[in-house]
């Protein structure tokens, strides 16, 4: 129910690796529209499922090359949703459109007046405004191709407690994940420091065993250093900015 949430507008802007083949999320979205362009059913071959076609009064399967005799009706509804970020395209196959409306595709399919009626059954349009967490089954259609019409797979009404909890839960691990990570900073900060400010003794040393003493003359002289103070200055702050 809560697997990989994600909102409409993180899904629509995601970049996916081209290495995935198939992905499952979460969303809670509440549907706004159906959308009837393709129709809410389709005619099936009880055999293989597959989508087909009347012609001359018989439903030819493509897949079979033979005339289907017991020829289904399935729900394939289109649904628009929004999540306040966003606005998308689902669609409801018939095993979850068939529980969700606790009638069948064929039921609703008898009741139309003709085969040409476009019409969207009231039963079907009575999900408008209703809201509900979605479980999506994401292909390479969506990841590869970039195109919506996200496939739900599964979907449960939505539990307020139960959402106030995950969103309880995930604001206490985000804290918890700023918190290690800002200690995190601070301590690579101080072991930064620590590196520079011993490189900087050790250079210093090397610079006092450079340093001889001229004999006839009562003076120090240095050859030249190892790194010289411009140097160390620069060599310092660049450790500070790692």
């Amino acid at each position: 129910m809560f697997m990989n949430r994600m909102s409409i507008k993180n899904l629509l802007e995601s970049d996916w690796s081209a290495d995935i083949q198939e992905c499952i999320i979460t969303m809670r979205s509440k549907i706004t529209d159906i959308i009837n362009y393709f129709r809410w059913y389709y005619i099936s071959c009880n055999i293989c499922s597959k989508k087909i076609t009347p012609a001359n009064g018989v439903y030819p399967c493509l897949n079979y090359n033979k005339d289907c005799k017991f020829p289904l009706v399935k729900y394939k509804i289109h649904i628009e949703v929004n999540d306040n970020t966003l606005k998308t395209t689902f669609v409801l196959f018939n095993d979850v459109a068939e529980k969700l409306l606790d009638a069948s595709a064929h039921k609703l399919f008898n009741k139309l007046s003709s085969l040409d009626n476009n019409d969207v059954p009231a039963h079907v349009q009575s999900l408008c405004e209703k809201d509900f967490i979605f479980k999506l089954k994401l292909i390479s259609y969506n990841l590869k191709e970039g195109l919506e019409n996200f496939i739900v797979s599964k979907l449960w009404i939505s539990d307020e407690k139960l959402e106030l909890e995950y969103k309880l839960n995930k604001e206490k691990k985000n804290l918890i994940e700023d918190e290690s990570e800002l200690k995190d900073g601070v301590s690579k900060e101080l072991s930064t420091q620590k590196v520079s400010f011993d490189v900087l003794l050790e250079n210093l040393k090397d610079c006092e065993e450079e340093v001889h003493v001229i004999d006839g003359a009562n003076s120090r002289k240095r050859r030249n250093l190892i790194i010289d103070e411009d140097d160390l200055i620069d060599e310092d702050t660049n450790k500070f900015k790692k």
